[in-house]
């Protein structure tokens, strides 16, 4: 085979991969050149399956410096499976979502004679990268950190889709391709159907819809992948919130390595996996849980929702694996027991024993309320541990938690500071300080306990570090604040993490006028995390500056799109400002 030869698209040719030189297979007579411009470079599959309905190839486009393509070939040319590949290019020239979902060609839907029946084609951008069923093969599993990005990410993506009244239906790891960037990318829309307003309207009514597709000939069929699809999309009554099953379903096979149609179910119909991923906690496990529930009314309604409990997410997590470290297990028992000792010469050591052990499982019955949401009974868990034994930094702790998140800010700051007098170099309870006086615009403070925390050997000390540098900004001390920031960006891997600091730096350069070095930095910051309100605002007033009004706008309008760290008072400020210009 010629170099430039290519690959015979003929389902029934018998020598494919020999077409020879010329315009038209050798063997069949079926054109090389595809539409005039595009040329089959090799098959994506090693072997199509029997049962496929239609082959991927790798392709160029040759009017367009041979850019490389994706091609999709419809196999058995059915009515029904061409009007579908047809709308597959209807929905991906709609959606615009560069480097989330592929684009379709202006002209990318043809078909193409052959001595029996005529191919129908669809060319698509290439997205490069690696598939994540290719990813599980090499041996790779999702950490649960990653585990939160990707979710975030697939979620966004499945907004982009859902807020174009379609819903995907096959969402699963063969379907998307982790990018050189660590973005995701969702790909294979052939299954993706509308949502019509007769679903909509029976949706809000509490019916199950089973619906016709809008502006077609066929009902929506039971379409899916074994083990991530939902009951009612295997029973042929998909809805929007099936994606959120498939989506839960993938993160459970990325993060055990465990194929979700190989692991069992209880009688409820519930997936058993938790024991196989130990890095999970708790609280992602449960959401997960949550949005693959076998009753999809018992899923969130919509991605809006989705993404709100994910902002909460990382903080519950962080909680979640304070109050079960084997620290928090074991303190409240011999810390107890020492103090006692001190105190109680002549008493029964046995019933002292005792007593501090009842304070240890109250503090561990509140800890699991206070996880549950149950916060008024994990209160009156942990007011009684006190009462047993006062010397529990924390149930101190926690207790200072569950007023800060009430707004009591008078018992939150009595009980940090009385786990502070009990273990002086809690670095994680200095950092919880800090963001309560930082949360008060109390910035003397916060600095004073955020430094303290950056001696922490952990991701605590980079987060320290990313609020001192928030603060110095606000306080006018730019230089310090980029130091800050550059400082612990050398010790971080973390996307998240890079992000903010990132921002920080585009912040505090941006108001020393450093217009170029600010765009530099907060376009890096967004491709690190693209869902962040702050980021959007500062980028659209760097934009600004230097003349880009068209990105500045979409800049503004990410700015008050997104919820991430919109109650953050310069986002409201930026935001105010900028509703206030178009009002």
């Amino acid at each position: 085979m010629t170099v430039n030869s290519g690959w015979c698209i003929n389902p029934d040719c018998a020598h494919p991969n020999e077409p020879g030189a010329a315009d038209g297979c050798q063997w069949c007579g079926t054109a090389l050149l595809l539409a005039g411009r595009y040329r089959a470079i090799h098959p994506l599959q090693n072997e199509r399956h029997p049962l496929a309905s239609t082959a991927l190839f790798e392709a160029i486009d040759q009017s367009a410096g041979n850019q490389p393509k994706v091609l999709k070939v419809l196999c058995e040319p059915s009515r029904a499976k061409i009007a579908r590949l047809e709308q597959e290019y209807n929905v991906l020239t709609l959606l615009d979502a560069p480097g989330k979902i592929p684009s379709a060609d202006l002209d990318g839907f043809f078909s193409v004679p052959t001595p029996s029946l005529p191919v129908h084609c669809l060319v698509m951008e290439k997205i490069a990268g690696q598939p994540l069923n290719q990813w599980l093969e090499a041996g790779n599993r999702l950490s649960q950190e990653n585990a939160l990005i990707w979710l975030r990410q697939l979620i966004e993506i499945i907004a982009i889709v859902h807020d174009r009244f379609y819903f995907h239906r096959d969402i699963k790891p063969d379907n998307l391709i982790l990018q050189p960037n660590g973005q995701l990318a969702l790909v294979d829309f052939g299954a993706c159907r509308r949502i019509s307003e007769t679903y909509l309207v029976k949706l809000r009514m509490g019916e199950t819809p089973h619906y016709v597709s809008p502006n077609s000939s066929y009902s929506i069929t039971a379409v899916g992948s074994a083990g991530y699809s939902p009951p009612e999309q295997l029973h042929g009554r998909g809805v929007p919130q099936s994606d959120f099953f498939a989506v839960a379903r993938t993160l459970v096979h990325l993060l055990t390595g465990r194929h979700p149609a190989q692991l069992p179910l209880d009688e409820s119909g519930h997936l058993l996996w938790r024991k196989h991923p130990p890095q999970v906690a708790r609280p992602l496990a449960d959401f997960l849980d949550e949005l693959q529930s076998p009753s999809w009314r018992k899923r969130p309604s919509d991605t809006e929702m989705i993404l709100q409990r994910l902002n909460r997410l990382p903080q519950r997590i962080r909680r979640y694996q304070l109050l079960m470290s084997t620290q928090f297990r074991t303190s409240a028992v011999i810390t107890g027991i020492l103090t006692a000792a001190s105190f109680m010469w002549g008493v029964n050591i046995w019933a002292a024993y005792q007593q501090l052990s009842q304070a240890r499982q109250l503090a561990e019955r509140g800890a699991q309320n206070q996880l549950g949401g149950k916060l008024e009974l994990a209160r009156q868990n942990y007011q009684r541990a006190l009462g047993l034994d006062p010397n529990l930094p924390e149930v101190h702790q926690n207790l200072a938690l569950l007023c800060q998140g009430e707004g009591n800010v008078p018992c939150a700051i009595e009980h940090y500071q009385q786990a502070l007098k009990l273990t002086p170099d809690n670095w994680q309870v200095h950092y919880n300080l800090g963001n309560l006086y930082d949360e008060q615009g109390d910035y003397s403070y916060a600095e004073r306990h955020y430094t303290l925390a950056m001696q922490a050997d952990n991701r605590l000390a980079i987060d320290a570090a990313n609020n001192l540098s928030r603060i110095n900004i606000i306080k006018g001390d730019y230089r310090e604040a980029a130091l800050l920031a550059a400082q612990a960006l050398k010790q971080t891997n973390d996307s998240v993490s890079q992000a903010a600091l990132l921002k920080n730096l585009g912040w505090a350069t941006l108001k020393q006028s450093d217009y170029g070095d600010a765009l530099r930095y907060l376009q890096r910051a967004k491709k690190l995390d693209p869902q962040r309100a702050d980021i959007y605002c500062l980028l659209a007033q760097a934009q600004e500056s230097q003349g880009f009004e068209v990105e500045a706008k979409q800049s503004w309008k990410n700015c008050l799109r997104y919820d991430s760290t919109a109650g953050l008072p310069e986002v409201k400020a930026w935001r105010e400002r900028i509703l206030n210009r178009v009002l």
